[in-house]
């Protein structure tokens, strides 16, 4: 008979380990949180009184918040700022176009012509006016003065003459009324002066009298472009020296374009010219 031999093996229940109480950092917030022996853990309520935004993020909003600000505020400033300058230069251009408006109608008007006789019956009726119901050469033709006299010498010229152009009388009166302001000038000015003053008008009459001869030939091309560009003051002196020879005199400034088409416009008009010595008149800016 076998003798069997048993092993018992007694598993005795092993108490579990003691859990100490557990701390929870959440935000700013500290939390303990016990765990029981025979129980499941306790969540902490994270929703009670603690601040879902750092302190540090909470300063970084603020800041971006700021400079949204400060960006809107510059856009404004220089969408006003803009809105001034589009303002400023559609009045200049209004102006301009104003100005050219006011050019080209100036130029399309039709230059009146005085016909015969007028200025002569222009002096006739202000020698009957006399002195002291004349103009005031002190003060412009326009003002309320020389308006009475000029109304008076109107009235004269349609009662003596068949005109009927109020542009032609007015042309006519102007005229008179700048001559006569011209002689009173020369009769108050110094003798030394009015020598000076003399010779210089005759320059001008003799310098308009030049470019009128050659402005009437005909130019085509390049001449007439170059011409385009020639004005009065860009004649030569005429002048009279001591041996009562009117000379010209030509001006050293001129290019070389103007004075071949001058010499080229005196030859179509077979003129002969003696000139002088080179004319110390300096260019217009």
């Amino acid at each position: 008979m076998c003798d069997s031999n048993f092993v018992f093996i007694f598993i005795s229940p092993v108490a579990p380990p003691a859990v100490s109480p557990s701390i929870v950092n959440v935000g700013n917030n500290t939390a303990v949180v016990e765990h029981a022996n025979n129980s499941t853990p306790v969540t902490p309520n994270l929703n009670s009184t603690l601040d879902p935004t750092p302190p540090r993020a909470s300063n970084v909003l603020r800041l971006m918040n700021n400079f949204e600000d400060r960006i809107v505020l510059q856009m404004e400033d220089q969408q006003r700022r803009h809105e001034q300058v589009e303002r400023e230069l559609r009045e200049q251009v209004n102006q301009l176009n104003e100005r050219l408006n006011e050019e080209n109608k100036a130029r399309n008007v039709v230059k009146v012509q005085i016909p015969p006789g007028i200025s002569s019956s222009v002096r006739c009726a202000y020698a009957v006016l006399g002195a002291e119901n004349g103009w005031h050469f002190d003060k412009r033709f326009t003002c309320p003065e020389n308006e009475c006299v000029n109304a008076r010498l109107k009235q004269a010229l349609i009662d003596t003459t068949t005109v009927c152009d109020d542009r032609a009388m007015r042309k006519a009166i102007r005229r008179y009324f700048e001559s006569q302001k011209r002689k009173e000038r020369l009769v108050a000015m110094p003798p030394e002066n009015l020598s000076k003053n003399l010779q210089e008008n005759r320059r001008a009459t003799r310098r308009h009298r030049l470019f009128r001869q050659r402005d009437k030939l005909e130019k085509d091309g390049a001449d007439k472009e170059v011409w385009s560009e020639v004005t009065v003051w860009q004649m030569s002196d005429v002048e009279t020296d001591d041996d009562s020879i009117i000379k010209h005199r030509s001006l050293v400034w001129r290019s070389a374009e103007v004075v071949d088409l001058i010499c080229r416009c005196d030859a179509s008009l077979q003129v002969t010219r003696v000139y002088g010595y080179p004319s110390q008149r300096a260019p217009r800016l």
